[in-house]
């Protein structure tokens, strides 16, 4: 797949730099690749590999919970295109999303959807009994292809760098293709249910993202109102307890009066910004 580069107000895959968020996603992944090939020829093994690769039953029986995440920054030593295809397709489609999100909500996103994937791919490892562990960032990958699909459902990509597709196609063509291949046993060296989770994963960022923005941004403008009453509330004890002063003379206050003032006095302190 090769996303065409489009101008505009879309994103330019050529000419746009790409988010720091990204970049250290990249850095990682391929530092913890090159940490891992350097132990396996030390050790003759896939050292890290035995420890923060997702195995189900280590996972959960275990309690190796870390490698729900863990798993998502290791890639096959024997097959380079691993690392090199889930990397590519971080830059070509994550970029845009790493910039519409911001680093935070990014990172929140990636790991979200890696995390459903694992949790997916245990299921369908208990369900289906089999033992082998799962390593590489698809399922984070898979999140990406999702959201990206649903925010720019008519954007087209290169299918096998020929096939012009849109995304709103693709993302089903790769769902079936997992689904069908991973009940119905189809090469059972990938983790379909690890990509579809990863599609779970983005479904549940771009839904529930939203809502809870929306909650939160309610929740602000209702503190900020509440703010400004109690404001208007403090103004209108002060002017009229600034009449009183006026009328009868400080002495009339009572001590309340006074505690209220000097409490005031320091509140209009605080927010004059001449200090």
């Amino acid at each position: 797949m090769y996303r065409t580069s489009y101008t505009g107000s879309g994103w330019n895959f050529f000419q746009r730099p790409v988010p720091r968020v990204i970049k250290i996603l990249l850095g990682a992944n391929l530092g913890v690749f090159a940490l891992q090939y350097g132990l396996s020829l030390a050790a003759g093994s896939d050292l890290l590999g035995s420890w923060l690769a997702l195995r189900p039953q280590a996972a959960v029986e275990g309690l190796r919970v870390w490698q729900f995440l863990t798993y998502a920054y290791l890639h096959s030593l024997d097959n380079p295109f691993h690392i090199l295809l889930n990397m590519l397709f971080l830059w070509m489609f994550g970029a845009e999303l790493g910039e519409y999100f911001g680093a935070r909500r990014f990172l929140v996103f990636y790991h979200l959807c890696a995390f459903m994937g694992a949790v997916w791919q245990v299921i369908a490892a208990y369900a289906q009994n089999t033992t082998l562990p799962v390593l590489g960032a698809s399922g984070a990958i898979y999140g990406i292809f999702t959201v990206y699909a649903l925010l720019f459902p008519n954007r087209q990509v290169l299918l096998f760098l020929l096939i012009p597709i849109r995304m709103k196609y693709l993302i089903l063509i790769l769902v079936g293709i997992d689904f069908l291949s991973g009940t119905r046993f189809l090469s059972p060296g990938t983790a379909h249910f690890c990509h579809l989770g990863g599609v779970a994963g983005g479904l549940a960022f771009h839904f529930l993202h939203r809502r809870l923005e929306s909650f939160l941004a309610g929740f602000e403008a209702r503190s900020q109102a509440r703010e400004t009453a109690r404001e208007a509330a403090v103004r209108e004890t002060v002017d009229r307890l600034l009449e009183k002063i006026r009328r009868e003379g400080m002495h009339k206050l009572t001590a309340r009066e006074k505690r209220f003032l000097n409490h005031a006095s320091k509140l209009y302190q605080k927010d004059d910004p001449r200090g």
